[in-house]
C-alpha cells in the first residue's frame, strides 16, 4: 500500500519536473538553451580565449565576485531596489535640472544640503559607501 508520504513526494516531483520542462521550454523558445549548450560543448575553447584577453578576463574575475556576493542578498529586495535606483536614475538624468546643472561652490553646496531630496540622495550614496566599506573591510579580514 502506498503511504500518503509517497504520494504527496510524488506528486511534488511531478510538479518540480513541471516546472522544469515550462523552463526549459522558454529557455529553447528564446534561443538560450541553444547559446548555453554551444558554451558548454565549446568551454575549453572559450575559456582559452576569454583568458587571453585581460579585459575580458577581469570582467569575468568581477562577474564571478558579483555572483558571489549575491549568495548572501535577498533576490527579491535587490531586484526590487535595482528597478527602483535605475529607474530613479534615468528620471534624474533625463531631468531639467540636471541639463542645466552649473558648477556649485562652497556656499551653493551650503544651500544645496537643506534641499530634501539632495538631503534623500546623499543619504543613500552614504547608506551604500558604509555598506561598501564594511563588506571591504570584512573581505580583506579573512584573506
Amino acid at each position: 500500500m502506498v503511504e500518503k508520504k509517497e504520494i504527496e513526494n510524488i506528486e511534488d516531483a511531478t510538479k518540480a519536473m513541471e516546472e522544469l520542462l515550462e523552463m526549459l521550454a522558454k529557455l529553447k523558445e528564446t534561443g538560450l538553451l541553444d547559446m548555453m549548450k554551444a558554451i558548454v560543448e565549446r568551454y575549453e575553447d572559450l575559456m582559452t580565449f576569454l583568458a587571453q584577453d585581460r579585459r575580458l578576463f577581469h570582467a569575468m574575475t568581477l562577474g564571478e565576485a558579483m555572483l558571489n556576493g549575491m549568495e548572501n542578498v535577498d533576490a527579491i529586495r535587490l531586484k526590487l531596489s535595482m528597478q527602483n535606483l535605475s529607474e530613479c536614475a534615468f528620471e534624474a538624468l533625463a531631468s531639467e535640472e540636471v541639463e542645466k546643472a552649473e558648477p556649485v561652490g562652497l556656499m551653493g553646496l551650503m544651500r544645496a544640503l537643506r534641499d530634501p531630496d539632495v538631503m534623500m540622495g546623499l543619504g543613500l550614496l552614504i547608506a551604500m559607501a558604509k555598506a561598501l566599506g564594511k563588506c571591504v573591510k570584512k573581505k580583506r579580514s579573512q584573506s
